[in-house]
């Protein structure tokens, strides 16, 4: 940790694309439509959103 290694399994989307998927969501795609477009399970699209 002192030498600034990251732990952990590595995040599979960036904070732009967060802001992105939010978006999307509010002006009503639907989560497995978000899902497949940036290659990530519906249940992390789920997840943003709470």
């Amino acid at each position: 940790m002192k030498r600034g290694v990251r732990f952990g399994r590595p995040k599979k989307l960036s904070p732009e694309q967060k802001k992105l998927i939010l978006k999307l969501r509010e002006e009503g795609k639907s989560a497995t439509e978000l899902a497949r477009t940036f290659n990530v399970d519906r249940s992390t699209i789920y997840r943003l959103s709470e």
